[in-house]
């Protein structure tokens, strides 16, 4: 089951899913083109994600891991203001789901 899987397996997988998004349309993602980006068989996506729920939420912490080291990056190299820091790391969001 998805339980004894591995977090880098499935971060691996919500990254791929998120190259996929990037390059396509949500419309065009597939447990198909998925396992194929994966160099899986579709059919063994579901001992490392159990639906489309838990895919979701693999995303979406993927994408606040993104975020996350984005913001210590900005908090590391300068001596920015909150509100700059927080200026980027909107803009970087904003550029990254376009």
């Amino acid at each position: 089951m998805a339980t004894s899987v591995s977090n880098s397996r499935r971060e691996e997988i919500a990254r791929a899913t998120c190259q996929l998004l990037e390059m396509d349309r949500p419309s065009g993602l597939s447990m198909r083109r998925l396992a194929d980006q994966l160099g899986i068989r579709a059919q063994s996506l579901h001992k490392h994600i159990e639906g489309t729920a838990a895919l979701e939420r693999e995303i979406i912490a993927e994408e606040l891991r993104g975020l996350g080291d984005s913001f210590a990056a900005a908090e590391m190299t300068s001596r920015a203001k909150p509100r700059d820091i927080a200026g980027s790391l909107s803009a970087t969001l904003i550029s990254s789901h376009r």
